[in-house]
């Protein structure tokens, strides 16, 4: 396929990078606290690798953007990204140190992470340009998250979690594979030398990285301890992948249908739903271990993350210019690890005293984010508002 025609027709191929890039998210997420634990690695441990990681991000994320944003070789860029990660991930197997697992985690999870905004940057540039449909492409991410879950759950019943890694290593390999197949920004870097200042003085953004920051990081106990709890209270490998996979499956739903759900519901109400929904979901994780309402509010997820990124992604995309859209993209994702990173080291604290429990923080932060929300509507004045 010439370049041209790859241009003109982008969904195929952020498809498959969303679905390399995803399927090892959908590895680390839920598993890789476990593979932590498989170490001897304390609840509080747990916790705290898992926050100095999205700390990372605040550094290194802000960092590729401006590059990405200034580059004339951004392929060149995600592909150290991705091989730099696989070898230091991949060293992490090899380890029992400490303090040289944390340093290799902080690094290659550093390098890891701006495969995500970067990539996103260059979606939401084809949606401007050629039309793509962002959620179709992004819901084969959501896809193989589903798959490396299931896979992932049944190889470590049979084979135990130190296949966790190598698994993950895999779906990085992948991810740089298809880096050189991505329709990539062509011809000069943006000359403009915007600071970071400036774009967090843009009507409306700075108010939109906390409204999707907080959304986000409502996420932290469940994705630190989810997996841990529902092994605790007799749930097997394969059921807690399953209730994994039933959220991410309605998320996918609504990825299918986001861009009609767009033409009648504003961006900004996107928002506000994913936090009343994070109200519910996150108090009823609180109150039972039982199975079935479990199950029931799972369907959640469609809403607490599906519908904040997919407001998120359209309101940064309408706010912004298109020549800082990485280093827009990446501001957020620095946004959303320092926000998590605090949570997550709350989440090991709360989880140590009072197990599930800990999932009322999780509603409080989710109020916060809805009282976030309003205040942007308000700062924006109605603009953007309307669907």
């Amino acid at each position: 396929m010439s370049i041209s025609k790859s241009v003109a027709m982008p969904g195929p191929r952020f498809s498959l990078y969303y679905g390399a890039l995803f399927f090892a998210a959908g590895v680390q997420l839920p598993f890789w606290p476990i593979w932590l634990d498989s170490k001897g690695l304390s609840a509080n441990e747990i916790a705290f690798f898992l926050a100095a990681t999205t700390w990372a991000k605040i550094l290194a994320t802000p960092f590729a953007g401006t590059l990405a944003d200034r580059s004339r070789n951004l392929r060149a860029l995600l592909a150290f990204c991705a091989i730099g990660s696989l070898c230091l991930i991949a060293t992490m197997a090899l380890s029992h140190n400490y303090w040289l697992l944390l340093a290799l985690q902080i690094l290659g999870f550093a390098l890891f992470q701006p495969l995500i905004p970067l990539g996103e940057s260059q979606a939401m540039r084809a949606v401007r340009q050629s039309g793509m449909d962002y959620g179709r492409a992004r819901l084969w991410g959501s896809l193989t998250f589903i798959l490396a879950v299931l896979a992932t759950g049944r190889a470590v019943e049979t084979q135990g979690p130190n296949v966790i890694v190598w698994v993950f290593c895999a779906g990085i390999a992948v991810t740089g594979f298809s880096v050189l197949l991505l329709p990539l920004r062509s011809g000069a870097a943006s000359i403009e030398r915007r600071s970071w200042l400036s774009l967090l003085r843009h009507n409306g953004f700075l108010w939109l990285l906390l409204a999707g920051a907080l959304l986000q990081a409502s996420h932290a106990v469940y994705y630190a301890f989810s997996a841990i709890h529902w092994r605790s209270v007799g749930m097997s490998e394969t059921l807690v992948a399953g209730l994994w996979a039933e959220g991410v499956i309605a998320e996918i739903f609504l990825f299918f249908l986001g861009r009609r759900l767009l033409t009648h519901i504003s961006p900004l109400s996107f928002l506000a739903i994913a936090g009343i929904a994070g109200v519910f979901r996150w108090t009823v994780m609180g109150l039972t271990d039982s199975l079935l309402p479990l199950a029931f509010f799972q369907v959640l997820h469609a809403l607490t993350f599906g519908a904040a990124h997919l407001g998120t992604m359209h309101l940064l995309s309408d706010l912004l210019p298109e020549d800082k859209a990485a280093s827009a993209q990446s501001l957020y994702s620095a946004a959303v690890g320092a926000t998590m990173g605090l949570a997550m080291l709350l989440s090991g604290t709360l989880y140590s005293a009072y197990s599930s429990a800990a999932y009322y923080a999780m509603t409080l932060v989710s109020l916060i984010a809805v009282l976030v929300i309003w205040h942007l509507w308000i700062k924006l004045g109605g603009r953007l508002g309307d669907a």
